[in-house]
């Protein structure tokens, strides 16, 4: 991972995890395109259903970095079965995705 990378992706847990969410840095041992995180923000509603589109697979890239063809393809399989993917490429798009999605 570029050094540019890992602030980026440094600065996304940070943010996520002030905000009352959760970052969870995945293994990608074993399984080549896994995203690099997991975020979960605290959900706003009691219908168990909402939960879902408080989680999201986060890839993090710097702006020049290339999703390779077996990243999209892991992208794609979880989007099919309703996950949210994102492609985190700057410190602007975390606060993008801390002000969609976190409790204020």
């Amino acid at each position: 991972m570029a050094r540019r990378e890992i602030k980026i992706e440094e600065y996304l847990a940070e943010r996520v995890r002030f905000n009352g969410g959760e970052c969870l840095k995945l293994d990608a041992r074993g399984h080549r395109g896994r995203v690099d995180r997991i975020v979960a923000f605290p959900h706003r509603c009691t219908d168990e259903d909402c939960i879902l589109k408080y989680v999201i697979f986060c890839e993090v890239k710097t702006a020049t970095g290339v999703i390779e063809p077996h990243q999209r393809r892991e992208h794609e399989r979880l989007r099919k079965r309703g996950n949210a993917v994102r492609i985190i490429r700057s410190y602007e798009d975390v606060d993008q995705l801390v002000d969609e999605f976190c409790l204020h």
